[in-house]
């Protein structure tokens, strides 16, 4: 049976808990306890939890000889699940000798559940343990208000609406600072059984009714006790002393998966140390430039001058402590008691004169003033190299910017400053800057324009302006809407401009306004994808040297080159003849094919190709035969035979009667129309090819070469069908 959380009179839960309901000063307090508590919870590692991804989380801290398991609920819902029907934890044995085990070994760790202690039990937990009070009035109170005054109003209202939630997160707060809160309210358990030579997978889960069993409420955690370690100590303390005061800071953020708390300790001594506070430390950001990695702490130091001690450790979720820090010091510095003050300043040919106000009754307690000078009113101040004493109250800045911001700080060592108030000096700037250096650009093939140029070496630059023109020659428009400060631009442009280059041209601007001359005109070549125009066959004829095919140039200004392709009657593809290359004013070219077919009719193509590789449209001529007997005979009866086991071809012939000195051997394949693939000598009568692709297509044509110098035409195609 399923025990459920008992419930009790307000008068029962007031005498435990040490709580008077109806006492106004009692319940202040308590508020005021809370409300600091809400302030520390934000540390605790399981009142960070994201309700919204999981519903149960689970931990554990291995020791030399057990394992200690936290776990708690994801959302008020399933801790007030978890308080009603209590959680089971079951512990799977996984390894063994460091030997992965064939079946998980299961033991479970806790037969009749873990449950919350019933109220009556938490009496003498409540009078020793101030987080035990808050813990078990977020379980058992029937009302849980951190401050809302009497009466129905809407600030009520909203507070009545955030019950649950304070509850919840105060309830895992005192569980996490506190581990007798801990086991009080069923979040902890120790492993004593756990041996050091086996690894183990813990389960935790609700032990809910089958009505409610479909909900998401198990979590686990994989460990050992082999994976103890020891606490590391805190890192990078550190602290600022001022007039009675010291400000410590650590780095909490590199071990915030480790520690939830800190305390700290001070001594006079570096021997007899005393807590600062009785609680854990909490994080304070003491203005908006401190690191938020860090935690700080302010200290009130009984006297200045006078050597001060700290120290600090870490507490995990479990109630250990970790090992003390490396010490830091410092003494507390009586502070600068009056200010500077900027009067007003003087330009002088362009040199600034600063004159400042400060008590000279003051002057014994400072070292003397610095100057510092940025362009903003509130960042980026930097020191100007002076040495003025206590006495002086005048600085001449010889080399001053355009918009200047001043401060004068009073300081003493390295002990205290205090700084003025910034004051402003503007000169009277009519010098430009110096002409923009180093534009250049690239456009892709999509029309984008990126330019880039060398920043300018003036101190007041505002920004830059770009312009651009189509041609160069007609006028430059401003594609900036406002001066950009970046040394990049990105551009797009029309690819339907015809216009081959597109140019660019930028002016630096200051923060005056002064405006550069133009920079170098850069000229950036545009992409081209226009292919050129079609050449014309204007005549196919055969003749005792061959075929000659003649035809009229491309008119595109870009052409670079036209490439002849042949292609005879039975054969399977087109074959490359010549890349003709084009010179500028020949309005004609022609080409003899002195290899073409006697026998069957050959057709010829001519392609224009431009500068960027772009093809024109083929112009097709008419299908002719060669003429007969202008060539001696190439090979004939030419053999196959396919070797599967061993992947290679041999194609055997008969040599002609008359001397050969070549034979070119020419292949095609799926992938590549016909190239010369192999050149044998005259007296070879076998080709052999390996490396051949199951379900490939290869074809091949011979050409023989004679010792007189005559060619042969190319043999018939050979198709071979892998």
């Amino acid at each position: 049976m399923i025990n459920k959380t008992p419930t009790y009179n307000n008068k029962a839960k007031s005498q435990i808990l040490g709580i008077s309901y109806k006492a106004q000063g009692t319940r202040g307090k308590l508020r005021s306890f809370l409300t600091f508590a809400l302030c520390l919870y934000t540390f605790a590692l399981f009142s960070q939890v994201d309700s919204t991804k999981q519903n149960l989380f689970i931990i554990a801290r291995p020791t030399a000889d057990s394992i200690m398991l936290r776990w708690a609920p994801g959302n008020y819902k399933y801790w007030d699940l978890g308080n009603r029907y209590g959680y089971n934890l079951v512990r799977y044995t996984i390894m063994k000798d460091s030997s992965l085990l064939s079946e998980p070994k299961k033991t479970d760790l806790t037969p009749t559940g873990i449950q919350p202690w019933p109220l009556m039990d938490w009496e003498q937990l409540v009078k020793t343990n101030q987080y035990g009070g808050i813990a078990a009035h977020a379980i058992y109170g029937e009302s849980f208000e951190v401050d809302a005054g009497e009466g129905t109003t809407p600030q009520n209202v909203v507070y009545k609406a955030k019950e649950q939630k304070q509850r919840f997160s105060f309830a895992l707060y005192a569980a996490d600072i506190s581990p007798e809160v801990a086991v009080a309210s069923g979040l902890w358990f120790t492993d004593k059984t756990a041996q050091k030579d086996e690894m183990y997978l813990y389960r935790i889960y609700l032990n809910l009714p089958d009505s409610l069993a479909r909900l998401n409420d198990t979590a686990f955690v994989f460990t050992g006790i082999k994976d103890f370690t020891p606490l590391p100590k805190p890192i990078e303390l550190s602290a600022e002393f001022g007039d009675h005061t010291a400000i410590l800071s650590w780095n909490s953020f590199a071990q915030n998966n480790i520690y939830i708390a800190w305390e700290v300790e001070r001594s006079n001594n570096s021997k007899n140390f005393q807590a600062l506070t009785i609680d854990p430390q909490v994080s304070v950001m003491p203005s908006d430039d401190a690191n938020p990695e860090y935690t700080y702490k302010y200290d009130s130091l009984p006297q200045n001058n006078k050597e001060y001690y700290y120290r600090i450790r870490g507490i995990t979720s479990f109630g250990e402590s970790g090992p003390w820090s490396e010490l830091t010091s410092g003494k507390g510095v009586e502070a600068i008691k009056a200010t500077p003050n900027i009067i007003g300043h003087e330009i002088i040919k362009e040199i600034v004169l600063i004159n400042w106000e400060f008590p000279s009754d003051m002057e014994s307690a400072i070292s003397g003033f610095k100057v510092l000078r940025s362009t903003n009113h509130k960042t980026g101040f930097t020191e100007l190299k002076a040495n003025l004493k206590p006495s002086d109250r005048i600085f001449t800045d010889k080399k001053p910017l355009g918009t200047n911001y001043y401060k004068v700080l009073a300081y003493r060592d390295s002990t205290a400053k205090k700084s003025s108030y910034p004051h402003m000096v503007q000169l009277t700037d009519n010098t430009p800057p110096v002409k923009p250096k180093g534009l250049t650009g690239l456009v892709d093939s999509l029309g984008i324009v990126r330019l880039n140029w060398q920043a300018n070496p003036d101190e007041d630059i505002y920004g830059y302006r770009v312009f651009r023109s189509a041609s160069g020659n007609d006028e430059f428009s401003q594609r900036t809407h406002r001066p950009i400060t970046n040394t990049f631009y990105i551009d797009t442009i029309s690819k339907k401009d015809l216009n081959a280059s597109v140019f660019y041209k930028i002016v630096a601007i200051d923060l005056r306004q002064n405006q550069s001359e133009f920079s170098s005109v850069a000229e950036l070549l545009k992409p081209d994808d226009i292919p050129p125009s079609i050449p014309v066959v204007t005549q196919t004829q055969a003749t005792n040297e061959g075929i000659l095919l003649t035809w009229i140039n491309s008119t595109s200004s870009d052409v670079s080159k036209h490439v002849v392709y042949r292609f005879i009657k039975g054969d399977s593809a087109w074959v490359e003849l010549t890349a003709t290359p084009y010179k500028k004013g020949n309005q004609e070219s022609n080409y003899t094919d002195s290899e073409c077919s006697t026998t069957k009719s050959n057709q010829y193509k001519v392609v224009a190709v431009d500068k960027s590789g772009n093809t024109s449209e083929p112009t097709m001529s008419i299908a002719i035969q060669g003429l007969r007997n202008t060539k001696r005979p190439g090979l004939q009866k030419i053999n196959q035979k396919i070797d599967y086991e061993t992947g290679k071809i041999y194609l055997n012939w008969q040599l002609p009667e008359n001397p050969v000195k070549l034979i070119k051997v020419y292949r095609k394949t799926n992938e590549k129309d016909y190239t010369l693939f192999e050149t044998l000598e005259g007296d070879k009568t076998v080709f052999e090819d390996y490396g051949m692709k199951v379900g490939e297509f290869y074809a091949y044509r011979f050409k023989i070469i004679y010792k007189d110098g005559s060619i042969s035409g190319f043999s018939d195609e050979i198709k071979i069908e892998y």
